[in-house]
């Protein structure tokens, strides 16, 4: 039973990074704001949804192994989350969803730059919600329905290896997961259904 493998693919799906999910974007007149993403989650949604010539500065950790479009990263300049960094740049908006310290985004607003923050999601219905929040707020609102109707497709094409079957979600650290977690919405999802009952994310012995 390879739950592992489809939990992968679901938790692509998630982030709205499932194959062919996105590159579908919408067309990128000189007007449109210039951007700087501080992290790699942000990386993911700008290299999905925006034009490259819109992009000026990614994260430092684009090109990493775990970067889901590592490969569309090359070429483009990437950075660490520093206000001299970006400044340098003189972005229209800042996307990010952990990237960066208050101080910095602080900072950047009294600036005037916009700061686009993405939201953590618990579920496959609040991850396709906010491909619609960030699509429109980097005026990229087509190609995020394009990739919203993608992703409804990976997720018909979701086989139910479960089966009804109970499992407990458990990690080497000894985390457990609740059905209102995302984990838990991609096992339930996947067919099986939790053994336990608790919110959230929390450790077991």
């Amino acid at each position: 039973m390879r739950v592992a493998p489809a939990l992968k693919i679901l938790a692509l799906c998630a982030t709205c990074l499932a194959p062919g999910a996105a590159q579908a974007r919408d067309p990128a007149p000189v007007s449109l704001p210039k951007l700087v993403s501080l992290d790699e989650c942000a990386d993911q949604y700008v290299l999905g949804l925006v034009e490259r010539d819109r992009v000026l500065a990614l994260s430092d950790h684009a090109r990493y192994a775990d970067s889901y479009f590592r490969d569309r990263a090359q070429g483009i300049r990437r950075i660490k989350p520093r206000l001299e960094s970006v400044l340098a740049l003189h972005p229209d908006m800042v996307v990010r969803a952990w990237g960066g310290d208050l101080r910095l985004i602080q900072e950047l607003q009294r600036r005037g730059i916009k700061v686009v923050d993405i939201d953590d999601v618990q579920s496959f219905a609040a991850a396709r919600a906010q491909l619609f929040k960030v699509g429109a707020a980097l005026d990229a609102e087509a190609g995020a329905q394009i990739a919203a109707h993608r992703f409804d497709e990976a997720l018909s094409q979701v086989r139910n290896i479960g089966r009804g079957r109970t499992v407990i979600y458990y990690t080497p650290s000894g985390t457990s997961a609740g059905p209102d977690t995302l984990t838990g919405d991609m096992l339930k999802t996947l067919g099986f259904k939790l053994a336990v009952t608790r919110s959230g994310y929390f450790s077991i012995s």
